[in-house]
């Protein structure tokens, strides 16, 4: 036997075990079997589709539209940009969904580290994710290029198909040069994507970017209606501008401005390619080899304790412990450093600015005067606070859902359950109540430059809206003390990190429809905090007209919240000391 045949067949088996796991993913359970059925066919068909879209779009882009060339050149420089960071970012952020990525899982068979790199890249160059982009890239170099015949028909007998060969194969070296990228940023971050960090990170930026996506929809389609009706285009303007030279260092633009050339003559554009494209790809390979080795070596450091420690204070605690006893202020702090550890709450907070975002970048960019279809709303602006503190009923209205597992350390101090819920009424009041304030401060402000005559006097809508927005809090946070004792519903799962919502607890339709009925009880209980502090004032005449009337009401809202919150905390300590043994079953269940 030759030297090479057990490398190859090393390789060989490690490619397969690659398909074994991703089988064995896909194949676990009958429903499983059927949903990665219809991904594959879903996704095969849109791939096709996909690469036919840019196949006719560049054609007729060419020959029917009159676009300029440079324009479809661009095009040509942000197609293979968008599909070269998909390609490089995909393994990381796929890694903890593919047990292949982790090549240290590898590294118990007899298999050298080369082997190894091999198997992985070549597994990963198969993949979904790369043979999905395939038909589109093959579209657009076949788009870019193909003569026509009539309308809707082109005339393949006059391609210039060693061109076209030519092209195919810069795709071929586009796609293994991405992968192989994304298999060296896998290799750098090894030990951070296997941390508990990246999952929360994963947490924290998926609302971030769905938020950027869904306020560049709004501003595209908002830009789109606006061109259209001057007989402009905006993806026209987009190309023009060349968006494409604003990051001449993507090792796609090097081979796009190859492939683009390719066949006009001269050697110039063919530069980017053969002094950076090429030369980055075999340092790529030879830097992942090492750190492949030294993963292989063991040394790769180990994973990191989280740091100990208490944590923060309650801000403000030299105050606050004039009015609240020790112990609150210790389940506050504790009920804190919660909230700063889970990324569900930065999910939230995130989602809320995204949120407060739209009527801002609406206003921006909608006409002004007789037109202004937006700006009639400025004036119910109030209703914000009192949204957002309903989007916060995930935490507020289920306040032991943080403790999980801890429930059970809990109960062993001598802290009684009266003090446990005060303690993170305390804090959810403090820390949501602040977020909220500062937020509904800011989009007041930037609604005020925005439309000034729609806000007259924003110091008085930020007063009234901070008011409002806290005694709803507290509301809802009084109906939370009650629901939380007698309905827990736990938000941390072992090795994943507030992960699972309320939705995915098996609870019964029975409390499915309690928490419908306490939902919209809490909307009737939220009603008079808004009836007195806006309705009243905007409907109603009389003595709500005057100038007085904005003080009185925010102090009957207050003792109105003040009270609910005050006659909830008796309620729910009688309700745990009843239930205890069952509230930390359930929360313990739920937990393993």
């Amino acid at each position: 036997m030759t030297g090479g045949s057990p490398a190859r067949a090393q390789f060989l088996l490690l490619l397969r075990t690659h398909f074994l796991l991703l089988r064995r993913q896909a194949t676990a359970t009958p429903g499983r079997r059927v949903v990665m059925t219809l991904l594959v066919g879903l996704g095969t068909v849109a791939s096709l589709l996909l690469g036919l879209t840019a196949l006719y779009g560049f054609a007729l882009g060419r020959h029917r539209t009159m676009v300029p060339g440079a324009s479809l050149d661009e095009a040509v420089h942000l197609s293979f940009a968008l599909v070269w960071l998909i390609l490089v970012l995909s393994p990381a952020l796929g890694f903890r969904g593919n047990e292949f990525l982790d090549v240290t899982r590898l590294f118990h068979l007899p298999v050298s580290h080369r082997t190894v790199l091999s198997a992985s890249t070549t597994g990963i160059s198969l993949s979904g994710a790369v043979l999905f982009w395939l038909p589109p890239l093959a579209g657009v170099v076949v788009g870019h290029m193909v003569p026509e015949r009539n309308a809707w028909r082109f005339d393949w007998w006059r391609l210039d198909w060693p061109l076209l060969g030519l092209r195919l194969l810069l795709v071929a070296a586009f796609l293994f040069q991405a992968v192989l990228l994304g298999q060296l940023l896998v290799l750098l971050l090894l030990n951070f994507l296997r941390s508990r960090r990246f999952q929360e990170l994963g947490m924290v930026l998926a609302p971030l970017v769905a938020g950027a996506l869904y306020l560049g929809a709004w501003f595209a389609l908002t830009q789109g209606r606006a061109q259209r009706g001057a007989g402009r285009g905006l993806l026209r303007e987009v190309l023009a501008s060349e968006p494409s030279r604003w990051f001449p260092f993507l090792p796609s633009r090097w081979l796009s401005e190859a492939l683009v050339e390719a066949g006009r003559g001269g050697l110039a554009h063919w530069l980017p390619f053969l002094l950076g494209f090429v030369p980055l790809t075999l340092m790529a390979l030879a830097f992942a080899a090492h750190l492949q080795e030294r993963a292989f070596l063991g040394d790769v450091p180990p994973l990191e304790a989280g740091r100990g420690g208490s944590g923060r204070r309650v801000p403000g605690g030299a105050l606050l412990r004039r009015f609240f006893p020790d112990e609150v202020l210790a389940v506050a702090s504790k009920e804190l450093r919660l909230l700063r550890r889970e990324p569900i709450v930065k999910t939230t907070l995130i989602s809320q600015a995204c949120f407060l975002l739209l009527p801002v970048v609406a206003l921006t960019l909608g006409p002004r005067g007789a037109g202004d279809s937006v700006g009639t709303v400025v004036p119910y602006a109030w209703v914000l606070p009192f949204v957002l503190v309903f989007v916060e009923n995930t935490l507020t209205m289920n306040l032991l859902g943080l403790e999980g597992q801890g429930i059970s350390h809990l109960r062993t101090t001598p802290v009684s359950w009266r003090s446990i819920v005060a303690g993170k009424d305390l804090c959810y009041l403090l820390g949501f109540g602040t977020v909220n304030a500062v937020l509904c401060a800011a989009v007041l402000g930037l609604l005020a430059v925005a439309r000034p005559d729609k806000v007259p006097d924003p110091l008085r809508a930020v007063a009234l809206a901070v008011v409002g927005g806290t005694c709803a809090l507290a509301v809802v946070t009084a109906v939370g003390n009650v629901l939380s004792v007698a309905m827990p519903v736990t938000l941390t799962v072992r090795g994943r990190m507030a992960l699972r919502q309320q939705g995915a607890f098996s609870e019964g339709c029975y409390e499915k429809l309690a928490r419908i009925a306490v939902f919209a009880g809490t909307l009737v209980l939220v009603a008079p905090v808004a009836g007195v502090l806006h309705v009243l004032p905007a409907y109603a005449h009389g003595v709500f007209q005057e100038a007085w009337w904005p003080p009185v009401g925010a102090v009957l809202s207050v003792l109105y919240a003040g009270a609910l919150l005050r006659a909830s905390l008796p309620l729910a300590e009688r309700m745990a000391r009843e239930g205890e043994e069952a509230i930390v079953h359930r929360l313990v269940r739920a937990g393993e």
